[in-house]
């Protein structure tokens, strides 16, 4: 009579054996069979690949799309580059009690030299900038971007306070900022505000320049500002409405940017749209109308017109930024007969490729035709209202929060010798 355990140990030998046999035959397979084997489960390893990084995009197509954060490899410096107009947006951490306050700092210094006829070589002070933002409830902010920098032609160091802004964030679709700002004429003057190191090139586009620097364009606005997406689908569209005191030109005594009150009762309008399609990643296209009511002090009432367009494309290894503007102005005769009208045309292409991580060269050119007789770019500009200029340069990311830039100028303007220029600038964050 067999026991339990002895069919028990049967079972278990007659398994063994069968084992054994298994190990034999996988061992001793024809090579032909066993390399099928292996592509087949190459091709299913590739295929697992494959819907394994499909996944992912999903995951991360899904996220942006319901405003959760996704994850990224680039480095906190890269995150912290403007991604078109979204900056001013401000990130609170999970769990963080109101209000939160965030303070970062911004600096730049350098070395520029020119020839003979243009001036004398130096070091210089650029800016130093603290931007602190504040979130006082879920839909409530607080903006503030102090500078302080050194007049060019008296060295002294001043304060000034460039954006203070109330902050109202609805929803996607409608957001509110009170107070003083960067008007959106265009794309640079929104996307790369005073912190030098964000931006590519040492300083600004010419057609951009800060009105305290010479600068045409009505840059700063004090009034209100809404902005928000529109219903558009894959086409991606936004809008930005503005209302404010707009510039003052050649007013005496008085700052451009009307702080605390205007000249007159007329108030500056500018609506702006742009569009990100989903089928073109990397491409912002859009345009601005501006309109204001000017009275220069001695002069007859002049009626305003600024048209922006541009088209830039920002990805990956590629920086290509390309605006234009047409500043239009009507004004009465002194005789009061006919209407006076002249334009100042002006448009700037600036391409920059990341060679390496560190290592990203950049070439620019800039254009502007003011007619001599505009009565808004004449004593703003001077006899210099035709500008042209060509830059070529390279930054390199010495640090994370560090750049080190270097640039070539060519400068030629209308009654003036041309302009030759190297400059070498260090920008930083904290």
């Amino acid at each position: 009579m067999i026991g339990r355990g002895e069919l028990k140990g049967g079972k278990l030998l007659t398994q063994s054996r069968k084992a054994s046999w298994l190990i034999f035959w996988a061992i001793f397979l024809p090579t032909p069979l066993l390399a099928q084997t292996a592509s087949s489960d190459s091709a299913l390893i590739q295929q697992l690949f494959d819907r394994v990084n499909k996944l992912e995009m999903e995951v991360k197509e899904l996220r942006s799309k319901v405003g959760e954060p996704v994850p990224s490899t680039e480095s906190a410096a890269q995150r912290e580059m403007p991604l078109l107009h979204e900056h001013n947006q401000i990130p609170v951490p999970a769990g963080a009690s109101f209000p939160y306050v965030r303070v970062r700092g911004f600096g730049d210094l350098g070395y520029t030299a020119v020839n003979a006829a243009a001036g004398t070589n130096g070091f210089g002070f650029g800016q130093l900038d603290i931007f602190a933002t504040a979130k006082l409830s879920s839909k409530l902010g607080v903006l503030v971007e102090t500078v302080l920098e050194a007049d060019q032609a008296t060295n002294q160091i001043g304060i000034d306070i460039e954006r203070l802004l109330l902050q109202y964030r609805q929803s996607d679709f409608f957001n509110l900022d009170v107070g003083r700002y960067h008007q959106s004429i265009g794309y640079y003057n929104t996307a790369y505000h005073h912190g030098r190191w964000f931006q590519t090139t040492v300083g600004r586009p010419f057609m951009f320049l800060f009105e305290d620097e010479g600068g045409l364009l009505p840059i700063h606005n004090v009034g209100v500002s809404a902005s928000g997406r529109l219903p558009s689908g894959p086409l991606g569209l936004h809008y930005v409405f503005e209302a404010g005191n707009g510039r003052a030109y050649q007013t005496i005594d008085a700052n451009p940017v009307q702080n605390s009150q205007d000249e007159n009762n007329g108030k500056s309008v500018n609506l702006a749209l742009f569009a990100r399609p989903q089928s073109w990643p990397g491409w912002e296209l859009g345009g601005s109308v501006y309109r204001d009511r000017l009275t220069p002090w001695g002069q007859s009432p002049i009626r305003q017109y600024i048209y922006s367009g541009h088209a830039v494309y920002i990805k990956d290894r590629v920086e290509f930024l390309n605006e234009g503007i047409w500043m239009r102005h009507a004004r009465q005769s002194d005789a009061g007969r006919q209407e006076i009208r002249s334009s100042v045309p002006a448009f700037y292409t600036q391409f920059a490729y990341r060679v390496a991580p560190s290592w990203r060269p950049y070439l620019r050119y800039e254009y502007m035709n003011a007619a001599a007789s505009d009565p808004i770019a004449r004593p703003a500009l001077g006899t210099s209202g035709w500008r042209q200029d060509m830059t070529v340069g390279v930054r390199f990311d010495a640090a994370e929060f560090m750049a080190i830039k270097f640039q070539l100028e060519r400068i030629e303007r209308r009654d003036l010798a041309r302009t030759y220029r190297a400059v070498l600038n260090l920008s930083f964050t904290f």
